[in-house]
Parts: C-alpha cells; sequence; structure tokens
C-alpha cells in the first residue's frame, strides 16, 4: 500500500499546499514532502491529524481496518462504469 500517495491526494483534494498543510499540522513543509513521497515513516498522531485536516477520516478508517483502498477504487470504478453503460 502506497501511503504517500494516499496522503497527497488527501491534500490535494483538500486545496492544500504542502506549505499550508504543514502549518495546520505542526510539521515543515519538508516533512509533508517526504511523507509523500515514503521517504520517512508516518507517525500515527500525524496520520490522524493529516487525515482530519483534510477532511479525509473515511480514508483513516479504511487503512486502520486494513482496506487496500486502491483495489476498492479500482473495483468501484469498474462497477460504477459498467452501470453507466448500462444506463
Amino acid at each position: 500500500m502506497d501511503v504517500g500517495s494516499i496522503l497527497h491526494k488527501a491534500r490535494v483534494n483538500a486545496g492544500l499546499t504542502q506549505e499550508e498543510l504543514g502549518e495546520k499540522i505542526g510539521i515543515e513543509r519538508s516533512f509533508v514532502s517526504k511523507l509523500e513521497r515514503n521517504k520517512s515513516g508516518l507517525m500515527f498522531d500525524i496520520g490522524v491529524r493529516w487525515l482530519q485536516v483534510t477532511h479525509a477520516q473515511d480514508v483513516l478508517i479504511a487503512l486502520l481496518a486494513g482496506v487496500d483502498i486502491a483495489t476498492v477504487t479500482s473495483t468501484l470504478t469498474t462497477l460504477i462504469g459498467g452501470l453507466i453503460l448500462w444506463i
């Protein structure tokens, strides 16, 4: 599971720059960058704050439950595409 890309998508979807997110959760912009590139380990408390600030608590729940978000996204995309074709 690529946690960095999940964090990046959550930040971008929230419309925040790395600098803005870092200020909101109390870390340096460079550390935000390292986390998004999987160059540093994610500490639980930072992950929780990150997903709260970006309003992505559903992602946190999925990660804690061990859900593979990429698989779920792929499955939903396939189902929605099929539904659109069916309609």
